[in-house]
Order: C-alpha cells, then sequence, then structure tokens
C-alpha cells in the first residue's frame, strides 16, 4: 500500500517507468534542467519528418529568439539534452541539438521541435 487513497502495484510503477523513458530534462550542463521535453518518431507529428526521433519542448526552454533567450530559453546549441530513465543510453550522456525544424512562439503554441545530434 502506497498512500491512503488506493493500492499501487509494481506494476503500475513499472509501466510508470517505462512511460516516462522518452522524457528529457534540458539544461546547460547534464546535472541541471531549465525545462523538460520529450522524444517521439516525427512521422507523429507530420509524415514529412519520416520515422527519425525528435525532440519536442517547449519555445520557453530552447529558442532561436532573442527575445525569448532573454526570459531564459537557451539557444539550441547551448541546449544539453539528458534521459534518466531512457534504456541504453547513460543519464550522465549529454545530447545537443542539431537544428529547430518548427518553432511556434510562447504567446501562441509554445512549441519547438528539433532534431537531437544522435
Amino acid at each position: 500500500m502506497f498512500g491512503t487513497g488506493r493500492f499501487e502495484s509494481l506494476d503500475n510503477y513499472h509501466r510508470a517507468i517505462d512511460r516516462c523513458s522518452c522524457v528529457a530534462r534540458i539544461g546547460r550542463s547534464p546535472e541541471t534542467g531549465v525545462g523538460s521535453g520529450f522524444v517521439l518518431p516525427g512521422n507523429l507529428l507530420s509524415p514529412k519528418l519520416g520515422t527519425q526521433f525528435v525532440l519536442l519542448t517547449n519555445s520557453h526552454v530552447i529558442s532561436e529568439d532573442e527575445g525569448e533567450r532573454k526570459q531564459g530559453a537557451l539557444h539550441p546549441t547551448d541546449a544539453v539534452v539528458t534521459f534518466d530513465a531512457l534504456k541504453g543510453v547513460s543519464p550522465k550522456k549529454a545530447l545537443g541539438v542539431t537544428k529547430v525544424l518548427y518553432s511556434s512562439p510562447r504567446t501562441e503554441l509554445d512549441v519547438v521541435v528539433a532534431e537531437l545530434k544522435e
């Protein structure tokens, strides 16, 4: 029994860990984070992106726009992406962003789709 409200099985905890494996921490170093994102096959967003995995985050986390960066967003070349639960990838492995594929300002969709270096 975990908590007083209901029983949580070990299977539920394993399922949660599996589902969060694609969640990334985004920061200036592997040890710090300023935001999060997740990876998914690009073709789930647009057939033009193919099956390569892309990073989906917010434009207030990663942005090429100087105004966003003045408010705390990281330039894509400064962003360090890590995965704590992704099988086969060390949590200490730092990935970078190759390029921004799509961006919408925080006043609209507040989204960035980016290509990772690996």
